[in-house]
Parts: structure tokens; C-alpha cells; sequence
């Protein structure tokens, strides 16, 4: 029983853990989006030979399948933690 809890505190832990480092990669990502986007230094990286509006719609879908892999990630980590 006494094992049990403390496998429970530690699950909890790591589940705090993951969620926080989550929390601040979806931060990080959003400043460098709202940097980039809103006047920053470098602005979106461009293509080569891609229409600007190509190459915005595709950096885009590049920003949000990092920010779901991350997420899926840490979902599946809790997850088999929890098992």
C-alpha cells in the first residue's frame, strides 16, 4: 500500500513535470510566432521560388504539427505513465 503511494507521488510529479515544460514550449512557440509575424527581425523564412502566400500557408501547417506533436507526446507519456 505504502508502495503504491509513493509510485502515485511520483507519477505525479512527472505528470506535473511534462505539463510544465508542455506549457512552456507552447509559450516559447507562441512568442516566435508573434515575432515573426508581427515585424520581427527575420519575419517568416522564405522558400525558394514559392509564392509568399504559399510559403506562409506552409510554414503555418509546420508550426502547428510541432506544436500537436509536442502535445500528443506528452499526452502519451502521462498515459503509459499512468498505467
Amino acid at each position: 500500500m505504502i508502495a503504491g503511494t509513493n509510485t502515485h507521488f511520483k507519477l505525479c510529479f512527472t505528470r506535473e513535470t511534462l505539463l510544465g515544460q508542455l506549457s512552456t514550449f507552447i509559450k516559447q512557440t507562441r512568442d516566435n510566432f508573434m515575432q515573426k509575424t508581427h515585424g520581427g527581425s527575420k519575419g517568416i523564412p522564405k522558400g525558394k521560388n514559392v509564392p509568399e502566400a504559399v510559403n506562409n500557408i506552409s510554414w503555418v501547417q509546420q508550426l502547428i504539427a510541432k506544436v500537436c506533436c509536442g502535445v500528443v507526446c506528452v499526452i502519451t507519456t502521462v498515459a503509459l505513465a499512468n498505467q
